[in-house]
């Protein structure tokens, strides 16, 4: 009996030690698999508990199926920031593109903004470089992305990124307008004096100014396509100017359709390398609504030119409108070379009417292109100033003037001379250190749009002592460049626009005292379009 309920005691022991042994095994398992389970995530091919771990490898391989977390079925990559470079390149040029989403990713690329043949090179820290070829057509680019793509082996989440604008630039100087334009008929039209022709000579064209537009023609309109869809700087309508002796009047019917509603188009002036020709106006009519809102290219009155020109633009050089292309003057008759005063022998020093003999100081106030306020660089800056006007026989020698600027932008100074008559009917010439010379003849002048403003006879009256000059509701236009040994030429040419193209992204003391027009520490696209605005003007006014 004893032995019997000893062997029951052994039985049943061992039983239990069995039992705890397969529980403590069990336990330790299901921690094991919790463990790999809670690993699952990182590991490749799993995620969250929509995996279940096997127990004796960790591999992720059976579907759990009484598992209800919710998990995403793609890796978002996080986007850092895009590089485009150069941001100003000549049509089908060679480009980079560089897109960083923090680490080394399989499924990036680069589309839109009119680049092709975008090609993967290499890895830049965490940037995926691609080298691209820019587009034919000039204009400003701004819908390139960074795009991710579903279906690679790192299980990438699509999306995009956009990167900076970049511009597309030719030799030739571009008035552009850009406007958004409501579905509806348009009248693009144009009254132009095309003097010399060469290459594609002159157009006025509509073109799309975003990533995709679409517009069309009425039946029978020849100078676009009917219901096309356009991409970026695509020229949409063309109105074509052959050499003339005259101005002629063009125009060409658009259509804007439903599905062009409200997007982003754009007006622009085209005159090719060689060309000349002289813009009247512009107007792109939606109804009674002029899109174009440039005082220099509106309706403008009857004058007194004798020239079939542009009338009452003003006088001296302006009257003919604003020259593109070469922008020389090319029919010098048209601008005479006013004489000058003549002086009696034995007569006063002074011009009949003027006033006593003095020493005058002028206090001037000037507005910089392309300084909106106090720039990153403000460092005084030196102008030269002369007087002219029908007191003098002839300009004065220049004076030199350091100019400070405040907060708003406008720069002031003095400026001395010395024995000079006093009175009415001064005229001031001003001229930055990287700037058009500029001729005022009115003691507070002001104009619509900056370079406009001109005048002929001189209406400032200087006394002996301090005079204050307030110019600042003017531009002093820039792009008169000095060379290495200070000077400036007078003119707006290609030492100008090639230096600014040569040396973007430099910040070099050495060439920001010459190319940095704007002040703000670098040269960079801001100065090339500034000096590529001043085209218009081209030369100093005298």
């Amino acid at each position: 009996m004893k032995k019997t309920s000893l062997k029951k005691a052994i039985v049943l022991g061992g039983i239990a030690a069995i039992f705890l042994i397969v529980v403590v095994v069990s336990y330790i398992a299901n921690q094991r698999n919790k463990s790999y389970r809670s690993r699952a995530s990182y590991h490749p091919g799993c995620c969250g508990c929509h995996m279940k771990a096997n127990a004796a490898t960790g591999a992720c391989d059976v579907a759990d199926a009484s598992c209800t977390e919710g998990c995403p079925d793609c890796n978002a990559k996080t986007f850092k920031g895009a590089v485009v470079a150069p941001v100003i390149v000549k049509p089908e040029a060679d480009m980079t593109v560089k897109c960083d989403y923090g680490a080394d990713i399989d499924c990036v690329s680069v589309t839109g903004g009119g680049l092709t043949n975008c090609t993967y090179r290499y890895l830049e820290g965490t940037s995926a470089v691609f080298a691209c070829k820019a587009p034919k057509n000039a204009g400003t680019y701004t819908s390139i992305q960074c795009v991710t793509s579903a279906g690679t082996a790192q299980k990438c989440c699509a999306g995009s990124n956009p990167v900076g604008p970049y511009t597309v630039f030719t030799a030739n100087p571009h008035y552009q307008q850009r406007m958004k334009l409501p579905k509806g008929p348009y009248l693009l039209s144009a009254k132009v004096h095309s003097i010399i022709s060469k290459g594609v000579g002159t157009a006025v064209n509509l073109i799309c100014a975003e990533s995709t537009c679409s517009a069309g023609c009425p039946a029978g309109e020849a100078t676009c396509v009917t219901g096309q869809k356009y991409a970026e700087n695509d020229v949409i309508a063309s109105i074509a100017f052959p050499e003339s002796g005259e101005f002629v009047n063009k125009s060409s019917s658009i259509i804007i359709p439903e599905d062009g509603n409200n997007k982003n188009y754009a007006v622009q002036i085209v005159v090719a390398d060689g060309s000349e020709a002289l813009i009247d106006n512009v107007h792109l009519m939606g109804g009674t609504t002029d899109y174009i809102v440039n005082g220099e290219f509106a309706n403008i009155a009857p004058g007194t030119a004798s020239y079939n020109q542009p009338d009452a633009w003003g006088v001296g050089n302006n009257q003919l409108g604003f020259y593109y292309g070469m922008l020389a003057n090319t029919i010098p008759s048209l601008f005479p070379p006013a004489p000058p005063p003549v002086v009696p022998p034995g007569s006063s020093s002074s011009a009949p009417g003027g006033g006593p003999i003095g020493n005058v100081t002028v206090s001037l106030k000037v507005k910089l292109q392309g300084v909106t306020k106090k720039p990153n660089k403000s460092d005084p800056i030196k102008v030269k100033v002369k007087l002219g006007g029908s007191q003098l026989p002839e300009a004065t020698a220049y004076q030199t003037a350091t100019l400070s600027v405040s907060d708003d932008g406008v720069w002031s100074g003095d400026a001395t001379f010395n024995s000079v008559p006093t009175g009415a009917g001064f005229i001031v010439y001003v001229k930055g250190p990287k700037h058009l010379q500029k001729k005022i003849c009115d003691t507070s002048p002001s104009e619509g749009s900056g370079g406009t403003y001109h005048c002929s006879t001189g209406k400032i009256t200087l006394q002996a002592g301090a005079n204050t000059l307030d110019f600042s509701k003017i531009l002093l236009l820039v792009g008169d460049l000095p060379e290495s040994n200070g000077n400036q030429n007078g003119i707006v040419d290609s030492y100008d626009t090639s230096f600014i193209r040569q040396n973007l992204s430099s910040t070099d003391p050495s060439k920001l005292a010459i190319g940095d027009l704007n002040y703000d520490g670098i040269i960079d696209g801001q100065d090339f379009s500034l000096v590529l605005a001043s085209l218009s003007i081209k030369y100093d006014e005298e």
